[in-house]
This record gives structure tokens, C-alpha cells and sequence, in this order.
């Protein structure tokens, strides 16, 4: 329960109208060392779901279309200043001096 893995073949409908693969090929990507949580219960713990935000991911539809949304909203704002000829400037946030740099004596 829980591995990952990759899987090729046409997708078809069920009987019950359920989207699914009719599997041709398939292979093991990742193992799982340890198993999901409960699909009832999910995730409970708060700062579970924060450290381990990809088994959020995994196992919550609800935050994965979160997710979608907030890149597609970060995508179009990137692309729409991009186009306004801004440019993006990333600032280091892990430094304890803003802008230190460690000088090289020659």
C-alpha cells in the first residue's frame, strides 16, 4: 500500500463510468517504507501534514486541487510580468546579515 508506480496503456471506462488503465506496462518507481495513512481517517496532526506535505499531497484531493490552483495563479502572475519586462529577483532568506558576503583576500 502506497507505493508508486508508473503504468502505460489506453484508458478506458468502466461499467460503473469509473475513468481507468488497462495496464500493458507498468513499473515499480518508489517503494513505500511506510504504509499511508487511513483513507477515512487522513491526516489529522497539523504539523504532520506540514512536515510531510507530500503524503498530504497523496492522500487529500482537496489539497492536491489546492495546489494545482495556487501554480496556475503563480504561473500567470509570473507570466503576465514577464511580458511587462519585470524581472524576478530571488532574496536569500536563510542569512543572518542581509546581503553578507564572505570577502576572499587576494
Amino acid at each position: 500500500m502506497g507505493d508508486i508506480v508508473w503504468v502505460d496503456g489506453p484508458l478506458f471506462l468502466t461499467r460503473t463510468g469509473e475513468l481507468t488503465v488497462e495496464a500493458a506496462r507498468f513499473r515499480l518507481l518508489t517503494k513505500a517504507i511506510r504504509p499511508l495513512p487511513e483513507k477515512w481517517h487522513g491526516l489529522s496532526d497539523i504539523e504532520t501534514r506540514y512536515r510531510q506535505r507530500y503524503v498530504d499531497l497523496i492522500v487529500n484531493e482537496e489539497i492536491r486541487e489546492i495546489f494545482r490552483r495556487r501554480a496556475r495563479i503563480v504561473s500567470f502572475i509570473r507570466s503576465f510580468l514577464t511580458a511587462r519586462d519585470f524581472l524576478e529577483v530571488e532574496t536569500p532568506m536563510m542569512q543572518t546579515v542581509a546581503g553578507a558576503r564572505r570577502r576572499v583576500r587576494s
